[in-house]
């Protein structure tokens, strides 16, 4: 869970169990075993198994009992740089949690609510804030857009720097098959898919009808991405003309490999 409770109008409460921390920690430790996404980066000894990542979505207990109850998973090691990729990305994404909290606050949304509906919490994935959908949905794609353009300057600001995530950018293949890019192509990329990562398992509900978008308090995981993909393409449009097509066609590859390839033929 993830709440906010403002206190006052310069205090202000974040909260984020360490159910949720644990769930992005085990979940990235799935995703990171396979060989076959990260080819280039280290080496994983062998892939983690369960049963269905659906069954767990943003249920930590399900998704501990189901490792816990997979076969081998002892016998899983990664080696050295493996291991780093898990821990900036681990780094990454509960950075990426963290800064669409803050964007809450920062952007008003916290401050809209408290004075339009006098709540001073705002639980985020409970929809109890008495706002519209829309506005609702507004709100979310809003910090999510702001968590991702921060992640990027973040990135952006250090790759001189000793950050394990900034080294490791550059042996991430750009997709699937590999793709060659510059620095900055590759830190695209890498801020794509932590927001990817994070929003697949943060976005409640599968909407596939008008009637499911009027009803849900959270946009679509697809639509997020859009947003996202579309308030990053603004930002390094103003710093480089080249980058601007590079960031929709990343943030397609992004969602097409999450695509299993018998399904990929209506993904271009």
């Amino acid at each position: 869970m993830i709440r906010i409770t403002k206190f006052n109008d310069s205090v202000y409460l974040t909260e984020i169990t360490e159910g949720t921390i644990d769930f992005v920690q085990d979940y990235l430790k799935i995703l990171v075993s396979d060989n076959d996404l990260f080819k280039g980066v280290g080496n994983s000894t062998g892939l983690i198994r369960i049963p269905s990542t659906r069954l767990v979505e943003r249920d930590y207990n399900t998704l501990d009992i189901a490792i816990a109850n997979s076969e081998g998973i002892e016998d899983v090691k990664f080696d050295y740089l493996r291991q780093n990729l898990l821990d900036s990305l681990f780094k990454n994404s509960i950075q990426f949690l963290i800064a669409h909290e803050y964007f809450h606050v920062y952007n008003g949304h916290v401050d809209y609510i408290y004075y339009l509906r006098n709540i001073k919490e705002y639980n985020e994935g409970i929809g109890d804030s008495k706002l519209s959908p829309l506005d609702n949905q507004t709100l979310e794609m809003d910090a999510d857009s702001s968590a991702t353009c921060f992640l990027y300057d973040l990135l952006c600001n250090n790759f001189n720097s000793k950050y394990n995530e900034v080294k490791l950018i550059g042996k991430i293949p750009l997709s699937t098959p590999p793709l060659e890019g510059t620095e900055k192509q590759k830190i695209i990329y890498y801020v794509l898919f932590v927001a990817y990562f994070i929003l697949k398992f943060t976005s409640l509900k599968r909407i596939s009808t008008i009637d499911d978008l009027k009803r849900s308090s959270h946009p679509s995981q697809g639509m997020r991405m859009q947003f996202i993909a579309g308030a990053l393409h603004a930002k390094v449009a103003l710093e480089d003309k080249n980058l601007e097509e590079f960031v929709i066609m990343c943030s397609l590859r992004v969602m097409k490999d999450d695509v299993p390839p018998e399904k990929r033929s209506s993904v271009k």
